[in-house]
């Protein structure tokens, strides 16, 4: 009787250790965080001032980070993806050189998750580099707009949109505070003392703007700038991309002559809490405690369960699967005209029609996805291909671009069963209607139970032009159907000539 209710003790302890076990599988993942990383662009809107060279310079480094050769008036460079640290921005004379005085410089420090515009502005006589801090949240459903006043000739500038102030009588160099707006097509005026000017534009939802008033001949010219974007429509929630097939089936012993015991039916009754024989007989845990020798089993069995559920623990952060991975096929790094970084100025790019990720063997065409009844991301309907959701930003615009895949079928891997071994620096290819190659480089490979899914971070605005590639991963539940969590790859675009 000692002896039992000694086991009974020890079980409870050897539970209370798994429970723990399992918390630091959970943690695990989140102390492994990367360093954070900033946006930066450089602009150029002091009208009576020539053409300058620009150069970026992180702290105490000699050598320029960012070189920007001839920028003149109006000009605005793509965002820049960089380290989370102090940064100094010097202007020179044009074709000057690197090691010349500079005109002007100034610090700036970039916070992580935080966008930044550096701008020369003011008369050339009291040139001055501003730091602006760009927003990267928009209320949902709404577009965020603000205006910079360049321009010099016109000393009170007011700027509306539609029946909205903008901002009224701004002075040179003037910058307004965001303000949100109704998207949609949307004409905005510029009217100073003697001169005027209007463009009309076409703002999206959960997309962030900056309109530049600035001196042209004879008028007043209202440039756009796109500082980031998201999905038109956010879908709510974690996305279903996988049915099982792939999955451990945690619960019962494999029997020799055929398959598992748990094959979905019969791993709802092994799952109950009750231990199961190789022969498929069901024992209750509590008839086994009265059993000292027995005791000391279950009291081993349960600390190599309590490894067991840090394991799954690791895999729901990991999304590995009872399936091995295997060798990839070879999938050769597809050739083409790489496109361009995205101007801040707003220009259509050409929709999508292919994928290829050579390091994982992905090569699949992009078929077009939209949002479930639920307002949940579609999933494709076959799991050979991937989809685009065309609610957010085209591969190579500005914005996170979203696509989708099946991590598997019921049958076995699908189009995304390798995308969690992709690792930063990986590279991903988008092929596009115009036969143009975005390549984006990753940057984070990250996985989120769904029940914690981080909508705003995956399809909300974002500066430059970014990727999202979504599928399933973590532990499968045998009871609803669905894997747990969802793996995200974030990637960024590799500008032109860049390795």
């Amino acid at each position: 009787m000692t002896l039992s209710r000694s086991a009974g003790r020890l079980a409870k302890l050897t539970v209370v250790l798994c429970l723990a076990l399992s918390m630091l599988g959970f943690a695990i993942p989140a102390a492994s965080a990367s360093k954070g990383h900033g946006w930066l662009r450089l602009a150029h809107l002091s009208p009576n001032t020539p053409a300058l060279d620009v150069y970026l310079y992180s702290f105490g480094d000699p050598h320029a980070r960012i070189v920007l050769k001839h920028v003149s008036y109006g000009m605005v460079s793509p965002y820049e993806r960089v380290p989370a640290g102090e940064y100094t921005v010097a202007m020179r004379a044009m074709s000057a050189t690197a090691t010349s005085k500079p005109v002007l410089s100034a610090t700036v420090n970039v916070a992580s998750g935080r966008a930044y515009t550096v701008a020369g502005m003011g008369p050339v006589s009291g040139l001055q580099l501003q730091v602006l801090r760009d927003r990267l949240t928009a209320p949902r459903g709404k577009a965020l707009v603000r205006v910079i006043q360049a321009s010099m000739h016109q000393t009170a500038v007011t700027v509306s949109a539609a029946m909205t102030v903008l901002g009224r009588k701004l002075k040179f160099t003037a910058v307004t505070r965001y303000q949100a707006v109704k998207p949609g097509d949307l004409l905005v005026r510029a009217v100073g003392e003697s001169e005027h000017g209007s463009e009309r534009f076409k703002l999206a939802a959960n997309t962030i703007y900056t309109f530049v008033i600035m001196d042209d001949s004879g008028h007043l010219k209202v440039a756009g700038l796109e500082d980031s974007a998201g999905s038109k429509v956010m879908p709510s929630g974690g996305a279903q991309m996988g049915f099982g097939g792939t999955a451990p089936r945690p619960g019962c012993w494999p029997r020799p002559e055929g398959p598992s015991g748990c094959a979905i039916a019969g791993a709802r009754r092994c799952m109950r809490g009750d231990l199961t024989t190789p022969s498929g007989r069901h024992i209750s845990p509590i008839r086994v405690v009265r059993r000292p020798v027995a005791a000391v089993v279950l009291a081993c069995g349960l600390l190599a369960a309590g490894a067991g559920v840090a394991g799954l623990a690791a895999a729901s952060q990991s999304g590995r699967p009872a399936v091995p991975l295997g060798r990839a096929k070879l999938v050769p790094v597809p050739l083409g005209r790489q496109a361009p970084a995205p101007q801040p100025f707003r220009r259509k790019v050409a929709r999508p029609t292919r994928l290829i990720i050579p390091s994982i063997g992905v090569r699949t065409k992009l078929i077009r996805l939209g949002l479930t009844s639920s307002g949940a991301l579609q999933p494709p309907a076959t799991t050979a291909v991937a989809g685009w959701y065309t609610g957010s930003p085209r591969p190579g615009a500005t914005g996170a671009a979203v696509i989708g895949g099946h991590i598997d079928s019921q049958q076995g891997p699908g189009i995304f069963f390798r995308l969690r071994v992709l690792h930063r620096g990986s590279r991903v290819y988008v092929r596009r209607a115009n036969g143009t190659l975005a390549v984006f480089k990753v940057t984070a490979v990250r996985s989120y139970l769904k029940t914690r899914f981080p909508t705003e971070a995956v399809y909300g605005p974002a500066p430059g032009a970014q990727l999202r590639l979504i599928t399933c991963g973590g532990t499968f539940d045998y009871g609803t159907g669905h894997y747990l969590s969802n793996v995200v790859v974030f990637a960024t675009l590799v500008p032109r000539g860049a390795r």
